[in-house]
């Protein structure tokens, strides 16, 4: 966990530091020895040192002040002016609950406790900071050694001059954790905005019951432990009447000859230290891993988090936690405090999937949100094991022995990027081929259940679904011969849904009826489709803003690819054991040399050149390119002297409007739709041509003789 420095105390910028790790040569000897040359270096522009300190501010770029309140703590450092020796620093730090980490020799030979936490607790406030720091003298137990300056250790502001290289001693006890930490942040959260609760009898009865049989070994109840029924007032000396004595849901009503009062609370039997443990216990239990994002409350139900509405928590509180609704004097109840420190201590600015990262809290945009995913990648097998099905299909299944090879790579890429933690955006792909041979094996059961599922998301990129949030909780979204090349409209909105998806990483997650937030999602897209022109029009213009987005791969028509595949339960419960051990040899697998890299995609794209070239065939432009080549030859061959041809697209649309022939062709056509498609074939790069501004700001186009590859026939005008 990171503590934070600056150089002198002049210095107002703030940078990271681990205190215990700095080099730092000790200052002269006059320095280290006198206090008020100590005080006049500290203040030195010149100097160079560590003043550290584990309040991390809002602008943690600058140092604590009013306008720049604490926002985190990660740790307490307690200075004591005593040069208190070593034996008996240790010696108390034994008898500690919570133990420092660390102990520290400042520059004058005193001592310092360093306390890490495990977690930063979150602070709202510089009042709150000094409550929370005040609170953690008593929590930790500071009083144990004499000379704690209260007005260091109380203070968010203070910086500490560190001791330098050898001055600290490691203590080997790990950081403060749960269930203390947990425990400590309830309860100063709870005492800091609320009164300080006097009382905590409101405990179930069956943990009382458990509680005084452990206190109390000769106790008997002649009934069951329940309210109203009777017993002895066993906890009184010398008390020998048998019904002496009335349970209340707080305590005891007892009447007995010895007591000194009638009504004993829990904690005049049990002790306060018992009541106040269960019920800063018990708080901490029902609050623990649970949000709220300013709608819904979000708790883990069987290890997935659910949205929950305040009366879902009432219930979960009273039944699961065995919370009471009874209200104190103050008019809250054990069930409010409890909401509002969910409300004040535990607020996210959204609930949404994460894939790939750690689940629960965390930041992202420099918000905190709350990572709701239960996507779990597949691991590999921990040893080689066999795969038979997959090792005679895999290789069989692509076209080409590179194809495959290129493919591997990309899925590698892929699953590792999962497998580390850390997600990388990468190709859309496209499997092309006959119905029947694996397409969607490889996209549902090999890809997708490595990767933690696979979602259909036809409704979401093609048809224009304004919700889909349920695509961002799986990293692979599968179309399977979608027709979206049956409309402009659908084909245009998935050829700008595919490139976002695979060129950003920042997507609006709104799932209906809850706060919407900013998402990262690394997945990938994988469209699975027939060789045939009407299923190849799903395919998106391949032109040079695409290519590097999207692989194409070709699969085999070898009909006896089909013999591979064994019964389909069968499958299923092969490809248990199979894919971990498919996914063990791919992570130690070193994609071939020869595959080219790309820095943002991991490896350079791929495109079959023969599904390459039906794309451009089946592309929005492809009918008027053909008008359009037929057009430039006419004119090249008219004009053998010509090398290129220039004009603006008007001038174009009465090249081509000049052929009667094109007539019928052209008729709904305007110069918008020339614009466009002249545009589309410029990106797809086939037909070598440029613009450039012409008169009147104009846009002037140049096709270029040897970009026809051979005169077409010339039709008469």
């Amino acid at each position: 966990m990171s503590f934070y420095f600056v150089r002198n105390l002049t210095d107002k910028n703030l940078s990271t530091c681990e205190p215990w790790v700095f080099p730092g040569e000790k200052p002269s000897e006059k320095v280290c020895k006198s206090k008020e040359d100590r005080q006049f270096w500290y203040r030195s522009k010149s100097t160079d040192w560590q003043f550290y300190t584990s309040v991390e501010p809002i602008l943690n770029t600058q140092r604590v002040s009013k306008d720049n309140v604490p926002y985190r703590l990660h740790g307490f450092c307690a200075d004591f002016d005593l040069p208190l020796t070593d034996a008996r620093i240790d010696e108390v730090v034994g008898t500690m609950k919570m133990k420092p980490q660390w102990i520290e020799r400042s520059l004058g030979g005193n001592c310092r406790l360093v306390f890490v936490l495990d977690r930063p607790i979150l602070l709202d406030s510089y009042a709150h900071s000094v409550f929370v720091i005040q609170q953690a003298s008593s929590w930790l137990n500071l009083g144990l050694l004499p000379g704690l300056d209260e007005g260091a250790f109380t203070d968010p502001t203070r910086l500490l001059c560190n001791g330098g290289a050898g001055a600290w001693r490691a203590t080997g006890h790990p950081p403060v954790g749960d269930p203390d930490l947990q425990a400590f942040i309830v309860k100063t959260g709870l005492a800091f905005r609320f009164s300080p609760v006097t009382k905590n009898n409101d405990i179930p009865l069956d943990v009382i019951e458990k509680a005084i049989r452990e206190r109390f070994p000769g106790f008997s109840w002649p009934s069951d432990f329940v309210v109203g029924s009777a017993g002895p007032s066993f906890w009184i000396t010398d008390s020998v009447s048998p019904m002496s004595a009335r349970i209340k849901p707080d305590g005891i009503f007892t009447f007995s000859a010895h007591a000194v009062k009638p009504f004993y609370s829990w904690a005049d039997i049990l002790g306060p230290e018992f009541t106040r443990g269960y019920a800063d216990g018990a708080m901490a239990a029902a609050t623990k891993d649970i949000f709220w994002d300013g709608k819904n409350f979000w708790r883990k139900v069987k290890g997935v988090y659910k949205a929950c509405a305040e009366k879902e928590m009432d219930i979960h509180f009273r039944v699961d936690c065995g919370m009471s609704n009874k209200k104190d004097k103050s008019g809250t109840s054990p069930i409010d405090k409890a909401l509002s420190h969910l409300h004040n201590e535990c607020r996210v600015d959204g609930a949404a999937p994460f894939l790939f990262r750690p689940q629960g809290r965390i930041e992202y945009m420099g918000q905190p949100v709350l990572n709701i995913t239960s996507t779990r990648i597949m691991l590999p097998a921990p040893e080689p094991g066999p795969y038979p099905f997959m090792e005679e299909f895999m290789p069989r299944f692509f076209v080409t022995q590179e194809q495959y090879d290129r493919w591997r790579a990309w899925f590698r890429y892929f699953y590792i990027s999962g497998l580390e933690g850390k997600p990388r955006p990468g190709q859309a792909i496209f499997i092309v081929g006959k119905p029947g041979h694996g397409k969607g094996f490889i996209s549902h059961e090999v890809v997708g259940k490595a990767m933690g599922g696979f979602t259909d998301a036809s409704a979401f990129l093609v048809r224009g679904d304004t919700f889909g949030s349920e695509n961002f909780h799986k990293a692979v979204l599968c179309i399977d011969d979608e027709s979206a090349g049956g409309n402009n409209y659908s084909h245009d909105r998935f050829g700008s849904m595919l490139k976002k998806t695979v060129a950003n990483q920042e997507f609006r997650y709104h799932a209906k009826f809850k706060e919407p937030c900013m998402v990262e999602w690394n997945g990938r897209v994988i469209v699975t489709l027939n060789l045939d022109y009407t299923s190849t029009r799903i395919m998106v213009s391949m032109d040079n803003s695409n290519l590097d987005k999207i692989c194409i791969f070709k699969c085999t028509s070898d009909e006896n690819i089909k013999s591979c595949f064994p019964e389909r339960y069968a499958l299923q419960a092969q490809m248990q054991t199979e894919l971990p051990n498919y996914l063990h040899d791919l992570v130690k697998w070193e994609p071939p040399g020869g595959i080219p890299r790309d820095g943002r995609f991991g490896f350079a794209s791929y495109h079959d050149a023969e599904i390459l070239d039906q794309s451009h065939q089946t592309s929005k432009s492809a009918p008027f390119k053909e008008i359009l080549l037929e057009e430039l030859a006419s004119f090249f061959e008219l004009n053998k002297d010509a090398t290129e041809w220039r004009g603006t697209v008007t001038q174009l649309f009465r090249l081509i409007s000049s052929n009667v022939y094109n007539d019928g062709m052209i008729r709904r056509m305007n110069i918008e739709h020339i614009h466009r498609y002249i545009e589309a074939i410029a990106k797809e790069g086939i037909i070598k041509c440029s613009a450039e501004t012409g008169e009147a700001k104009t846009r002037v186009w140049t096709f270029q003789r040897p970009a026809i590859s051979k005169p077409l026939p010339i039709f008469s005008k």
